[in-house]
């Protein structure tokens, strides 16, 4: 599916990028300005530039000193005039003008996929974080990334900030937030291909237990007030065997799928029946269907998944 996706959004960006040269190649009256003549001029640019570029890059570090120097200002100058040039003779026009065409298309290019960009921001109800992320620039904006890359990091500093806690209030208050970061940190490739970075994971997970378990008794009790106006408290039930009851600590935890309606307003993760993996808030159960609710550092908004597509689905809770 990735790879479909993938090969879907190459091809429009290519299609897009082509409707951009025509129609400049149009407004600057370029003799030949087919899409056919459009495309195999955009296409030879690409091939030739990359080919100079690979080629320039090999002679400068084979090159010593200033030589390599030389060879890299004369790759890029090379990379940048070669295009007009092929543009020039495709189109039937002159060089300043194949320079214009160039220069005027990237503009209008990036004019179009923005466009396309904040219309589907707009239908699909996402902010400026997920429309960054979408046209693949959430690593120029401050404070937004591209993918899950940081979330492990993330996911650390919320489990040095969960280990300082000392009352359960504290836990609950931090422990949503540090979650949505492992999450993301399960999803993320640098997890599934890199054994460090799995193993770090994991002692992490082992720590958050572990930070979840402290000592009531250490935890000063606030002043009782008047026992007249106190209801007797309920007594906590008690282990059969005498034992003491096992701590309880969030985690992720399988609920059958037609139990969603009571995981209401909980962080949840489904699978779905190709494989994929969905996490995000539950808000809504009817129809047959389930809405998520993004997380503002995603973009926001809602869908909506048919439970006939989920194959299994967890909750984070106690």
């Amino acid at each position: 599916m990735d790879i479909l996706i993938g090969l879907g959004s190459v091809i429009f960006s290519l299609f897009i990028t082509v409707l951009s040269v025509k129609l400049v190649a149009g407004w600057l009256n370029a003799e030949r300005n087919s899409w056919g003549r459009c495309f195999a001029a955009l296409l030879l640019s690409y091939v030739v530039a990359a080919m100079i570029a690979g080629g320039g890059s090999i002679a400068a570090a084979l090159s010593p000193g200033m030589v390599g120097l030389v060879v890299v200002i004369v790759a890029v100058i090379a990379a940048i005039g070669v295009p007009i040039v092929i543009f020039a003779r495709l189109l039937g026009t002159s060089g300043l003008r194949a320079f214009g065409i160039l220069l005027i298309a990237t503009v209008v290019n990036m004019a179009i996929i923005f466009g396309i960009g904040i219309a589907l921001a707009t239908v699909l109800g996402i902010g400026l974080a997920g429309l960054v992320a979408m046209i693949g620039m959430g690593e120029l904006m401050p404070g937004m990334d591209s993918g899950d890359a940081e979330a492990l990091a993330r996911f650390e500093r919320g489990i040095d900030q969960l280990c300082e806690c000392t009352e359960k209030d504290c836990v609950d208050a931090i422990v949503p937030e540090l979650m949505d970061d492992m999450m993301a940190a399960l999803e993320s490739r640098t997890l599934d291909t890199d054994p460090a970075e799995q193993a770090r994971f994991e002692a992490l997970s082992e720590l958050m237990d572990l930070c979840q378990e402290f000592d009531d008794a250490a935890t000063p009790e606030p002043a009782a007030p008047d026992a007249a106006f106190t209801p007797a408290p309920k007594p906590a039930p008690a282990p059969t065997d005498g034992s003491a009851p096992p701590p309880v600590y969030y985690a992720l935890r399988d609920v059958a799928i037609a139990d969603a309606p009571a995981h209401i307003g909980k962080l949840v993760r489904v699978t779905l029946a190709d494989g994929s993996r969905e996490r995000n808030r539950l808000v809504v159960v009817e129809g047959g269907s389930i809405t998520l609710k993004r997380d503002k550092s995603e973009g926001g908004g809602h869908y909506s998944i048919a439970l006939s597509e989920i194959v299994r689905m967890e909750v984070f809770d106690r």
